[in-house]
């Protein structure tokens, strides 16, 4: 599965999710822009870095849309588009467990980079960040180099260009969650 960020527009960006199994998908636009880490880059990087698999882009690659995503041809039709919503009912029930998980994880992962380049103060609260995200400390500076380059690389494009990852696991077509 290929997930594509774009830049749309100096504070928007779209995300673009070619699959072998199913439809591709678009989200456009996507939700929490920043200049260096949108929001779903972050969820990319950290479901990646802790093996979620049944996080946002493991539901999308079971098949589901994560409730956020459309099908990217708009040409389809209403047939079509019906079973479709359907399959992603069913795969978004059964798929997405670690969604909130996911959540927590990035909340941590963007302090912790925050922190680490500069651009915000230690809070008070980060143990209990780290705990209510069942995470240790050394495990959050593990994804911190991941997220410098995707920053460094997301920040260097220009309005209309892309940034493509490929999901590291294999889509499955059943939706079923994963170990």
């Amino acid at each position: 599965m290929q997930v594509t960020f774009t830049r749309t527009a100096e504070r928007r960006y779209r995300v673009r999710v070619d699959r072998d199994m199913a439809p591709s998908l678009v989200m456009d636009p996507a939700p929490g822009y920043d200049p260096y880490l949108p929001h779903d880059l972050l969820h990319f990087i950290v479901e990646g870095h802790w093996g979620l698999q049944d996080g946002i882009f493991g539901q999308l690659a079971a098949g589901g849309d994560a409730k956020t995503f459309e099908l990217a041809d708009q040409a389809r039709d209403r047939r079509q588009a019906r079973r479709q919503v359907r399959r992603s009912a069913r795969r978004n029930r059964m798929s997405g467990g670690d969604i909130a998980l996911s959540e927590k994880l990035a909340g941590v992962a963007l302090t912790a980079w925050m922190v680490h380049t500069g651009r915000l103060p230690m809070p008070e609260n980060a143990g209990a960040a780290l705990e209510e995200a069942g995470v240790k400390e050394t495990d959050v500076i593990g994804v911190l180099d991941r997220l410098d380059e995707s920053a460094h690389r997301w920040h260097s494009l220009a309005v209309g260009e892309p940034l493509t990852l490929t999901w590291p696991w294999p889509e499955r077509r059943s939706g079923r969650r994963t170990a």
